[in-house]
């Protein structure tokens, strides 16, 4: 895990060297090395924007010119339309499509459509085997974890220095804290 070299650590004030294995974030913090987990660094950001949001503020939409049919069976559709409320807070846009079918409408405008699809599917499962809680707070934090975890960049992805740059932008604004939401 990364310790603060100071109280206040600052991201974007980090001297960025280059990645290690297209997964680490490699910088310099005086005369100290900082590494950096890029996929837990961006799926912490992307958790508390989903996490954040509410039906007065949610996260920005962007609607898919064809929707994306899912086909699931109907324990899943139903479970999907029970958490429909919250999740189109975070941005994802479904509805029920026939009895076996989800389409999905919108995701959110910063990430992909495929790695949405994915992280509904796995919500489906989640929410049918009872390990999401109907709770809504609970709930907003499972599915905000899911599709954070879903939709940050992974290990093995190249970044640009203008990606990492905007990335330890988007750390510095978050409280303090250096774990993405399973701990990493």
């Amino acid at each position: 895990s990364l310790q603060a070299a100071g109280p206040s650590p600052s991201f974007s004030s980090l001297d960025f060297i280059g990645q290690f294995d297209r997964t680490f974030l490699l910088c310099e913090a005086g005369n100290e090395l900082v590494v950096v987990d890029q996929h837990a660094g961006h799926e912490r950001v992307l958790f508390e924007q989903f996490r954040a949001r509410t039906s007065q503020q949610p996260v920005s939409t962007q609607r898919l010119l064809v929707p994306e049919l899912m086909e699931m069976d109907s324990a899943r559709v139903l479970a999907l339309c029970d958490a429909q409320d919250t999740l189109s807070e975070m941005g994802v846009e479904l509805s029920q499509f026939g009895e076996g079918t989800i389409a999905l409408h919108g995701v959110p405008s910063t990430v992909g459509a495929g790695r949405v699809r994915q992280a509904v599917a796995d919500m489906a499962d989640e929410l049918v085997a009872g390990e999401v809680t109907n709770a809504v707070e609970r709930l907003r934090y499972d599915l905000s974890a899911l599709l954070a975890c879903h939709c940050a960049v992974r290990a093995h992805d190249p970044l640009s220095r203008d990606e990492v740059r905007l990335l330890f932008l988007q750390l510095d604004e978050l409280d303090y804290n250096f774990a993405c939401p399973h701990g990493r």
